[in-house]
């Protein structure tokens, strides 16, 4: 917590910083703005009270925080990612789903005339129709080795468009 309010008192300071906070698993951003109120509740007031004041206000403020919430497209990873975006929504956070590594808009995969295996075309259906029904923004599965490939990739992919 004590982390939390020295980046947030740093964009306070420079409206032009952008910090991304990673956490490991949902059950770590829970644990994250859980705390806020946990310890408002040990505290009940003074000092510290009034910092988490200052923190919940900022994270609650839609034009200067944003919860991304990365997510794997299958069914275990989806319903936690839509868990944890109720729960962002309960705390008055924006949020959005971004879905990762979709194989479904790869354009190397779906481009090609070779028949696939069953259960890559089980995948590419699955990711289709939540892709479809959701309507959020993704990152495609690329077959590169390294970081700077996907980059070149990304890059001239945006380009074309």
């Amino acid at each position: 917590m004590i982390l939390l309010g020295h980046l947030i008192y740093e964009l306070k300071s420079d409206p032009d910083l952008i910090y991304v906070i990673d956490t490991p698993s949902s059950g770590h951003a829970f644990s994250l703005f859980e705390s806020l109120d946990l310890w408002k509740k040990i505290f009940i007031s003074g000092p510290l009270i009034d910092d988490i004041k200052v923190m919940k206000s900022f994270l609650q403020d839609k034009d200067k925080t944003v919860v991304y919430i990365s997510s794997l497209m299958t069914e275990l990873s989806l319903q936690e990612a839509n868990e944890l975006q109720s729960f962002t929504h309960k705390l008055n956070l924006k949020s959005d789903i971004i879905f990762n590594d979709v194989y479904a808009r790869n354009c190397v995969i779906t481009n090609s005339d070779e028949d696939l295996p069953r259960f890559l075309k089980h995948r590419i259906k699955f990711e289709n129709d939540i892709l479809e029904k959701e309507k959020c923004p993704f990152v495609p599965h690329f077959f590169y080795d390294n970081s700077a490939d996907i980059v070149k990739s990304i890059s001239s992919e945006a380009l074309e468009k």
